[in-house]
């Protein structure tokens, strides 16, 4: 525990040191260190397109359901941000690029999170297709690392995800999701981290092209369940506005619009924790249909 406290304070420190801590900034400084002694990944899948990846089958979103892939027409790149409650070490970023082919699609994704000196990293390359008209399977491999301390050094394993989207009715799209199901560790210099651990399962009905309604239940092994409710309302060919509940851990409102233009499109989410502020995702995605 001694090396856990001094590879993440290490790392806090290299980042504040020239920086005079608000009460804000000390009451998530508090709440970061609480995630690393319970010795969790701190890594977190945002998506501005949507809060509620596992049954959105028309978004491809490698780390909430690597199955939506099979359904991605012939070229897709993205990139995306995250902040957490305006504080820059508090961030997110990566993105993906994924190729349809005949036989099968294919995906690489990147994902960072994370101080100077503490950080995790996932790479991933996923593989999918449609088996009939109304199934469609992912298999995607992994490789997690995370740099602990300029002392402490790095781990990284590999590690699987798989999922699955089925259209049993009309307009109606579940999905499964799951990530890391061996529940794989890291361990280094005596320090332990379990890496996520997720189970995941969603539906999606669409009332019509223009609204869609969906509803997802996420189990992290070491964790509480996640819950998120998303409407999606497109007012315009090339415009949509989206409004969403989540709870992690409290019940946290979201808000969020798209706008596409020629394969282009443009999208923020806004999620306001009570307490610590807004979180702001934004993505940008070029598609090739």
């Amino acid at each position: 525990m001694d090396d856990i406290f001094f590879c993440i304070f290490t790392g806090i420190l290299t980042n504040f040191q020239q920086t005079r801590l608000s009460v804000k900034k000390i009451f998530i400084l508090f709440a970061l260190l609480a995630g690393c002694f319970s010795v969790f990944g701190q890594i977190s899948f945002p998506d501005a397109r949507t809060c509620v990846q596992t049954s959105r089958y028309d978004i491809f979103s490698p780390f909430g359901n690597p199955a939506t892939l099979s359904y991605m027409q012939k070229f897709e790149v993205s990139a995306f941000f995250q902040n957490r409650y305006a504080e820059k070490e508090l961030s997110t970023a990566g993105g993906h690029l994924a190729v349809g082919t005949k036989p099968v699609n294919i995906a690489a994704a990147f994902v960072q999170y994370g101080f100077l000196d503490y950080h995790e990293q996932l790479f991933t390359f996923g593989l999918a297709r449609k088996i009939g008209k109304r199934f469609a399977l992912s298999v995607q491999a992994d490789y997690y690392n995370v740099h602990y301390s300029s002392l402490s050094g790095a781990d990284g394993k590999f590690i699987i995800q798989l999922g699955f989207v089925a259209n049993p009715a009309k307009n109606l799209y579940i999905g499964f999701h799951t990530f890391n199901p061996a529940q794989t560790k890291l361990r280094t210099d005596g320090i332990e981290l379990d890496i996520p651990s997720l189970f995941a399962v969603g539906m999606s009905y669409w009332f019509n092209p223009k609204i869609v309604t969906s509803i997802m239940c996420e189990k992290d092994i070491f964790r509480q369940f996640r819950f998120a409710v998303e409407a999606d309302y497109a007012i315009y060919e090339n415009f949509r506005v989206k409004a969403a509940c989540l709870k992690e851990g409290e019940v946290m409102p979201a808000l969020g619009c798209g706008m596409a233009l020629k394969g282009v499109a443009l999208d923020a989410n806004f999620k306001i924790h009570t307490k610590l502020g807004v979180i702001p995702e934004i993505a940008l995605t070029y598609a090739l249909k």
